[in-house]
């Protein structure tokens, strides 16, 4: 499998015993193009695995190369005063998350080009 997105889990062979998340998921996702499915929620504690659950997602549909072309955004966690975020100081936070954007978008229509091709 062509790993578009790294998954910050390490080895891909680290991911397991997620088969029952997955298999939901890959249901979900299944009834996009048909437009059955709905707008669903990943909830859980920190650290028990949401991100590499949607990092992975992403991964497999990426190489499905199918109707489903996935995206992926994360926002960083870092510290910032409650005053800075008020006051609209967070530059650095929007310009992380312009980059990230910005980088996606091209990889998402490259994708897209490659496919209206075939």
């Amino acid at each position: 499998m062509q790993y578009a997105l790294e998954e910050r889990i390490g080895h891909p062979d680290l991911f397991c015993g997620r088969e029952t998340e997955m298999k939901w998921l890959m249901e979900w996702t299944s009834r996009i193009p048909r437009k059955l499915a709905k707008s669903q929620a990943l909830l859980g504690r920190r650290k028990s695995g949401k991100t590499a659950i949607m990092q992975r997602l992403f991964n497999i549909l990426w190489n499905q190369n199918g109707q489903v072309i996935p995206f992926y955004f994360e926002v960083l966690d870092q510290s910032m005063w409650r005053l800075e975020l008020a006051q609209g100081d967070s530059t650095i936070v929007h310009r992380r998350s312009a980059n990230a954007v910005q980088n996606l978008y091209l990889k998402v229509y490259i994708r897209i080009q490659n496919k209206l091709r075939t």
